[in-house]
């Protein structure tokens, strides 16, 4: 809240009804009662009658239906929507408002798909569909749903050997060898650098003895070590 007003007078009208010196001290005294009051004009009130909203409405719940097709939890709720919203709902019947379906849709043709896969000739036939269905079906895209790209995997690579290595640690011919079983894997598999995978020596082997052969015919105490040779 501001600290305090100027004594200055320049009346204006609340919308609470009041005639205020300033509009400092409208806004001073909206603050402090925590109330919504709006400047309704300058100079005095005139004794002119105001709308006042409620400050607030009890918590029981006694359903009404409003003009504008909502329910709310009780009369008083309605009123007091329809008073700081400043329209002109009005009750309607008691209970939850039901909900009405439309009887036909315009024959446009501008297709979506809904969240149940299906296609529709346009928004009002899905929401139509939802309502007499009594669905949740909401909008899932625009065109018909089977227009939607497909992923297609290339069938082959040609034979050109380039080779590169992807983000699974395999090395591949080329990139497009990578793409291919990126996409028949279906996995997200991104070129992490180009020729073969660097190797990378371990730092050191233990000396468990279990020895192994290697390509070059030579024996190694553990498979390790022939690692460690070979890098």
């Amino acid at each position: 809240c501001p600290p305090g007003c100027p004594k200055i007078l320049r009346h204006v009208c609340g919308s609470d009804g009041t005639t205020y010196d300033n509009s400092c001290l409208l806004r001073l005294t909206a603050c402090q009662q925590k109330k919504r009051i709006r400047v309704r004009g300058f100079g005095h009130c005139h004794g002119k009658p105001v709308c006042v909203c409620p400050p607030g409405c009890p918590s029981e719940v006694k359903p009404v239906c409003g003009t504008d097709g909502v329910t709310y939890d009780n009369l008083c709720s309605l009123r007091l929507k329809a008073c700081t919203d400043n329209t002109r709902t009005r009750f309607k019947a008691f209970g939850e408002c039901a909900c009405v379906c439309p009887p036909k849709c315009e024959k446009v043709y501008d297709p979506v798909y809904g969240s149940d896969g299906k296609n529709y000739d346009n928004e009002c036939e899905l929401k139509r569909a939802a309502c007499t269905s009594n669905r949740r079906i909401i909008l899932a895209g625009r065109g018909r749903d089977d227009d939607k790209p497909a992923c297609v995997c290339p069938p082959k690579c040609e034979k050109v050997y380039d080779p590169v290595y992807g983000s699974d640690g395999k090395n591949y011919d080329n990139e497009c060898e990578l793409k291919r079983a990126a996409c028949t894997s279906n996995r997200r598999i991104i070129l992490a650098g180009r020729g073969r995978v660097p190797c990378v020596c371990p730092p050191g082997c233990s000396k468990i003895l279990k020895r192994v052969r290697g390509s070059d015919g030579k024996i190694y105490d553990n498979e390790c070590l022939l690692k460690l040779a070979a890098c």
